[in-house]
């Protein structure tokens, strides 16, 4: 995928899996540059729209991960693309990403704000 652009990946570990939310808000092309803004959300993204789900903030993940599926290093479980799609960044402040996605299950309005801490609160309209 050129340009910006967004993943949401079921990561599996032993326990309960969850889904990684990556958007793409820098303007680097390398693969291995860490610039993928990265939540880890518990519900399937099918049911995020017209909600307010709360994620956890994670480090930002290589670019790699827009392609990635598969065993994850180090003994990290797998990851599976859910979804994928396109990308507009509306506004980026401290403790605030408001953007639009496109993809095939998520597309819509997506604004992320701080809570406290790593803890992000997402609301997602159609």
């Amino acid at each position: 995928m050129d340009g910006p652009g967004f993943v949401i990946l079921e990561h599996r570990l032993p326990g309960a899996p969850h889904f990684d939310l990556m958007l793409s808000l820098g303007a680097c092309r390398d693969p291995e540059a860490r610039d993928l803004w990265t939540v880890r959300v518990g519900e399937r993204p099918g049911g995020w729209a017209g909600r307010v789900v709360v994620a956890d903030r994670l480090a930002d993940h290589r670019r790699a991960y827009l392609r990635r599926t598969g065993l994850v290093s180090g003994g990290r479980g797998t990851v599976r693309r859910v979804d994928r799609g396109r990308l507009w960044v509306h506004r980026l402040a401290e403790g605030l990403v408001d953007v639009s996605v496109c993809g095939r299950v998520v597309a819509g309005r997506l604004r992320g704000e701080r809570l406290a801490g790593d803890r992000w609160r997402l609301s997602f309209r159609v």
